[in-house]
């Protein structure tokens, strides 16, 4: 279990890496949530990330930690199919407009949490 939790930290600080150093990929990946009923397959990976984290925190050596982010994330993986489409896709628009300075700290954080994550593994 704590080989996932290692492999999902990985993940997130790829992606925050990702994101500082080219945040168009960001637009790309709004763009293609925006479309159609797609904002759900979002929500089901974060969701189902966040319970791998909860079911897994037990075994590693900061279990609040894992915990309580792998809540976190699974709690917004579910808002998604609980708030309507139109505050979803407000919320996506919200992210879409942002500079890229904002894009970029939102990926500094990204690699934060994902090391933060790798630590308490």
């Amino acid at each position: 279990m704590v080989l996932i939790v290692k492999l999902i930290a990985i993940a997130l600080v790829i992606y925050g890496i990702v994101l500082v150093l080219r945040p168009e990929v960001l637009k790309k990946a709004l763009g293609f949530v925006k479309e159609g009923n797609n904002y759900y397959v979002a929500g089901v990976i974060k969701a189902g990330l966040g319970l791998i984290l909860v079911l897994a925190g037990g075994a590693c050596s900061i279990p609040g930690v894992i915990r309580v982010l792998g809540a976190l994330m699974f709690i917004g993986g579910v808002v998604t199919f609980v708030l309507k489409k139109e505050t979803v896709m407000k919320l996506i628009e919200y992210w879409d407009k942002k500079p890229v300075n904002h894009i970029k700290m939102a990926g500094i954080f990204t690699v934060f949490i994902g090391v933060l994550i790798a630590a308490a593994a």
